[in-house]
């Protein structure tokens, strides 16, 4: 029989297809710099020092510095973010930094915490930051995870449906537009097209109980609740928003290069989870470019390829 052609010989073969994201794990070891502790600026935010143990929070006596582990839901050490604990109006001295990195769209804040409180829930709620999981704890409500931004990744989406809850409730944070909670449903439904998943939001225009970008968290304890009772509402109550914010990347023709061109895109692709990624593609140059293609596949599962110069390729006798 004739012999098939195989791009590139067949060495990309099952990119895309079978390639996997993996987060980073750090030693246990990482953390021994840091004295286990509760942060009396938590706990004025509702924070109990039983939810401050409870998630390991630490704390950086030379950087006065509150430590928060991130752990994946196996209990690895997925990364190490810190908080100042001290009041500056200095741009480079930021509230929050990551000590030590990690790839955000593959955890779930509080998944390992809570696991017990989060198989079959009647109800996960769903936050932006660690804080909105760790006073959900501290108000006796465990079944609470935190995306660790405001965009659901498609590896959190699976996480989430893997707990098997009966309800799924984004409370993003007071001003944040509807739309970007709308298109997490859309997402975290979208994976769970052959079952039933019912999926609510906290309505902010609508709350009595937040004040400006506060998270439904920040007025306390029965603030939250009443949030909970009065102001959670279906996912259908909200009509798709069309409109997107597009980003223009550096030009490149790899990812794993070393230009600042290349680990800007790759930074990009790999912590802003962007919705969809659109890749501008030279006709006449074809195969160079397919290898850029391939290797966003592996990092993503929405990729658009775009031909220009197709003038240029027809000249050149190509169809």
């Amino acid at each position: 029989p004739k012999k098939k052609h195989q791009l590139f010989g067949g060495i990309y073969n099952g990119i895309g297809k079978n390639a996997k994201l993996k987060s980073t794990i750090y030693d246990e070891d990482i953390l021994s710099q840091y004295k286990k502790c509760g942060n009396l600026k938590f706990l004025e935010s509702h924070i109990s020092l039983e939810s401050q143990m409870k998630f390991g929070l630490m704390y950086s006596i030379e950087q006065q510095r509150i430590i928060i582990p991130i752990r994946d839901i196996f209990g690895n050490i997925a990364g190490v973010k810190s908080r100042r604990n001290y009041e500056t109006d200095n741009p480079d001295d930021p509230k929050y930094v990551f000590e030590c990195p990690t790839s955000k769209s593959m955890i779930l804040y509080g998944a390992y915490e809570n696991y017990q409180h989060l198989m079959n829930a009647d109800r996960i709620v769903i936050g932006e930051a660690e804080k909105f999981v760790l006073a959900a704890d501290s108000y006796q409500y465990n079944s609470a995870v935190a995306i660790m931004g405001n965009t659901l990744s498609s590896e959190q989406a699976k996480i989430l449906l893997s707990f098997n809850a009966k309800e799924y409730c984004f409370m993003l944070d007071e001003g944040l537009d509807l739309s970007v909670t709308y298109q997490n449903a859309k997402l975290l439904k979208s994976f769970a097209a052959m079952r039933e998943c019912k999926v609510t939001f906290f309505n902010w225009q609508n709350s009595l109980c937040v004040g400006e970008k506060e998270s439904p968290t920040d007025g306390g304890r029965e603030n939250f609740y009443y949030i909970l009772d009065n102001e959670i509402e279906p996912i259908e109550n909200l009509t798709e928003n069309e409109d997107y914010e597009i980003y223009d990347l550096p030009g490149t023709y790899s990812l794993f290069g070393e230009s600042e061109d290349e680990n800007a895109a790759n930074n990009f692709l790999k912590y802003e989870n962007p919705d969809a990624v659109i890749v501008v593609c030279d006709a006449t140059a074809l195969e160079r470019n397919l290898n850029l293609v391939l290797q966003i596949m592996t990092v993503s599962d929405r990729v658009v390829m775009c031909l220009n110069l197709m003038d240029e390729a027809k000249k050149g006798g190509m169809e």
